[in-house]
């Protein structure tokens, strides 16, 4: 081993050793370790920080070890540029030769300055480790364990407001946020990161559904006018479905009608139900009881709805067959075939069967079409003799 080579082993187990150091002094004044240190730890934290105290003694030894072997080096190497050989020779067994006897452990271990500097950084690596975990879990946690907190006063005091008790969910929650923070003081490496994300979960659960009950508090002057209007088109579709029934039984031969949706109970009694609900401040039964009505108050005025327009298909049809009609009829006057003795008779017998009550709307069909027919024929007849013409 050269002069060089001493030198530069030296400094880099030097510069090796320092860093260690200086690691280890940040470790002292680390003030989560000082929080660790002052707390009375219970279970698994206990015993995780019983072996990292023990391992921090251990790097503390190891360190005064090496620092005290590498200052003897250093002063055996001197200042002279080049030592005698038998100097070099022994300076270089202290370098890489196993000159150093272990003692911080359960055995004397024998080894060289860099496998001694080699266990060190793993031991360094493996407390810094864990006094990260403690950082994350107490810097992290609580804040957690805080907005869970912070969201069962919020539920309790809306659920208050709203005349509600405390749900099971609540009461079940806030006592698990309560032993979690005792926790967390005794024993934070147990404390489940998912267990605190699920008690917020919860929370907010049950928070939504209150806001929307106290949403539903505010606006119940909207939403019962609405009912109130839902009420008043359900009615009016009533009638109009009944009218229109009305009125094609008696234009129309046997047509396919229907009566208006059939209510078991008032739906005007149902709503006074729920007014005298929301009077009570039995939000959470009003709320109910304002959705099943708007749900069924919906299916009925969409049945009435159904059913009058079902009811108007035959009168709507009866007026297209008319339309129709009209529309031949005007093509004859335009062709001058309105008084054609094959034609008139056939038109006659449609416009009869479409203008005169109740109207059988198949054989009104049929009738036009023949008359249709009969007005294509003639026109065709036409063209032919034109063209012989």
């Amino acid at each position: 081993m050269t002069n060089t080579d001493i030198d530069l082993e030296l400094s880099c187990l030097d510069e090796a050793a320092e860093r260690i150091g200086a690691g280890l002094v940040d470790l002292e004044l680390d003030p989560y370790r000082r929080l660790i240190e002052d707390s009375s730890l219970v279970g698994e934290s206990a015993r995780v920080w019983a072996e990292s105290r023990r391992s921090i003694a251990q790097l503390w030894q190891r360190h005064d070890l090496l620092h005290t072997h590498l200052d003897r080096v250093r002063t055996m190497r001197g200042k002279r540029q080049k030592p005698s050989a038998d100097r070099a020779e022994e300076i270089a067994e202290l370098l890489i030769g196993r000159s150093l006897e272990d003692t911080s452990g359960s055995s004397v271990v024998r080894c060289t300055p860099a496998e001694l500097l080699a266990v060190m950084t793993t031991g360094y690596e493996e407390v810094t480790a864990i006094v990260k975990r403690f950082t994350w879990v107490l810097e992290t946690l609580p804040a957690k364990l805080e907005a869970a907190e912070t969201l069962a006063a919020e539920t309790v005091d809306l659920a208050r407001k709203l005349g509600e008790a405390e749900t099971p969910e609540v009461a079940l929650a806030r006592h698990q946020a309560s032993s979690l923070r005792h926790t967390l003081t005794v024993d934070p490496l147990s404390v489940d990161s998912e267990a605190c994300d699920g008690l917020e979960s919860a929370l907010r659960t049950v928070l939504s559904e209150l806001l929307e009950l106290d949403a539903f508090r505010r606006e119940i002057d909207v939403r019962l006018a609405a009912a109130l209007a839902l009420r008043d088109r359900f009615e009016q579709a009533q009638t109009e479905c009944a009218a229109a029934r009305r009125l094609t039984l008696s234009r129309i031969v046997a047509p396919d009608v229907f009566a208006p949706p059939h209510e078991d109970l008032s739906l005007a009694s149902q709503l006074e139900q729920v007014q005298e609900l929301v009077h009570a401040g039995a939000w959470r039964p009003a709320h109910d009881a304002l959705r099943d009505w708007e749900h069924r108050a919906s299916n009925l005025l969409a049945q009435a709805t159904d059913a009058t327009a079902r009811n108007r298909a035959p009168i709507e049809r009866r007026n297209q067959l008319r339309g129709r009609l009209e529309a031949f009829r005007a093509k004859a006057d335009q062709l001058g075939l309105s008084e054609d003795p094959l034609l008139s008779p056939l038109c006659g017998r449609a416009h009869e069967a479409l203008f005169t009550a109740p109207t059988d709307l198949d054989r009104a069909e049929e009738l036009l079409t023949r008359y249709q027919r009969g007005l294509l024929g003639r026109v065709s007849h036409r063209v032919v003799e034109e063209v012989r013409s």
